[in-house]
């Protein structure tokens, strides 16, 4: 927001208000993290699809730790910059 750039879905809570979220919100979660989670061919077309381009991961929350690998998201985008523990890839 404050490069003035959009967002696919970024702070949720700032965005809505917190919990429970519209179902609009949920769905934009669910379709980020899928690809960051179970990353495929059919994942990242969703975001395509959508006209996402940039996908902006980082792998300091709890909720990723355990199950996101960034490096196979490497077949489906390819890794702009990595710093420490954010990954930007270009889908």
């Amino acid at each position: 927001a404050a490069a003035h750039r959009r967002v696919y879905i970024e702070g949720p809570r700032f965005v809505t208000g917190g919990r429970p979220y519209p179902e609009w919100v949920n769905a934009r979660i669910r379709t980020s993290l899928e690809f960051a989670e179970f990353p495929s061919q059919s994942a990242a077309l969703a975001l395509t699809d959508l006209g996402i381009d940039w996908y902006f991961l980082d792998i300091t929350s709890a909720q990723t730790t355990q199950s996101v690998h960034p490096n196979r998201l490497g077949e489906w985008a390819s890794l702009s910059f990595h710093y420490g523990n954010i990954y930007i890839y270009k889908l």
